[in-house]
């Protein structure tokens, strides 16, 4: 008898090209976060920064700062700590004057209390703006801007006439006007006094 053949066969793998359609591209993993340091996020400093650090920081805002500012921030900056001390003063013998800056009529900020470090360049912009807008009014010894928590703004000159400057002062609630008049009357002498031995002290001395 003729052999019978099964027509039963097993069907061809299907081939990965026809079956899987056009190559897929393969996804990127995304790489874990580092836990190296990362040099361009900013170090948290200390409250009593180095002097190197002090450098660093005097050589920033000379650089970022206005051309019309660069020669006052060169005879104020060394002296940014004896500025800062006379601001800090204000908190230390008055009650309602938590924070205080100084900063040229540009906006270059020179020293400063009780403000968080990233807000100094803003607020001493916004010094100069508020100052400016106050600037064609004759006559007027500061500016003085209510708040709507009741709290005030206070802008002042100070410095020299060979080196004029801003402060800005934050006034809590109740603060009465002879108070703050007589704050502005002392911390102007104090500032003024700094000043002139910055200017002294950055003249060339004479050789006879």
């Amino acid at each position: 008898m003729p052999e019978s053949r099964s027509t039963s066969e097993a069907p061809a793998a299907a081939s990965s090209d026809s079956a899987a359609g056009p190559p897929r591209t393969p996804v990127p993993r995304r790489a874990l976060p580092s836990r190296r340091p990362d040099a361009r996020r900013p170090k948290v400093q200390g409250l009593n920064p180095g002097a190197s650090e002090l450098r660093r920081r005097q050589t920033t805002a000379a650089s970022s700062a206005p051309p019309s500012d660069e020669a006052h921030l060169a005879v104020l900056l060394p002296w940014a700590e004896t500025l800062r001390a006379v601001l800090r003063s204000i908190d230390t013998e008055h009650d309602g004057f938590a924070t205080a800056l100084v900063c040229t009529a540009a906006g270059s900020p020179v020293a400063h209390h009780g403000i968080e470090s990233g807000q100094v360049a803003v607020t001493a912009a916004g010094t100069s703006a508020l100052h400016g807008t106050a600037s064609a009014l004759t006559g007027v010894d500061h500016v003085r801007v209510h708040l709507s928590d009741g709290t005030a703004v206070v802008v002042a000159d100070v410095g020299t006439p060979e080196t004029p400057l801003l402060l800005r002062l934050s006034v809590a609630r109740g603060v009465a006007a002879r108070t703050l008049s007589g704050v502005l009357r002392g911390t102007r002498q104090d500032l003024a006094d700094s000043v002139r031995d910055a200017e002294s002290a950055a003249r060339p001395s004479r050789v006879d």
